[in-house]
């Protein structure tokens, strides 16, 4: 017959303090990683931001001509869209002014520009 009182049997450490090891290995494992392809992520980007220029709308519209028919206004603003999107493709970030709360003059397109023709660019 069997003895039906049991001894203890000694045992290592806990199921969860061996889990709670492997768990915090397997995340500075992955953190390494990551911080790995971040870094690489920012290298294939270069440090640098887009050029930034703003736009003020107010100013263009006040440069339109106070005679224009409604094609002329028409056509005016398709040409500034197309101003604009000429400059987003040529890599610049195009902003409103109406957007931005502070920015030095220096970074204001100028209505002249936005509303001349696309030929005038050379």
């Amino acid at each position: 017959m069997t003895d039906s009182t049991q001894t203890a049997i000694p045992r290592g450490p806990g199921g969860m303090a061996l889990f709670s090891l492997f768990a915090m290995a397997a995340i500075l494992v992955m953190g390494f990683f990551l911080h790995q392809r971040i870094s690489e992520l920012e290298v294939a980007r270069g440090d640098t931001a887009p050029p930034v220029l703003i736009v003020d709308y107010d100013q263009v519209f006040a440069s339109f001509p106070s005679d224009a028919t409604d094609d002329q206004m028409e056509s005016l603003i398709l040409n500034l869209n197309q101003r604009i999107i000429g400059l987003q493709e040529a890599g610049y970030l195009v902003l409103s002014a109406d957007a931005v709360l502070g920015a030095p003059n220096s970074l204001r397109v100028s209505a002249d520009y936005l509303l001349s023709k696309e030929d005038d660019d050379e």
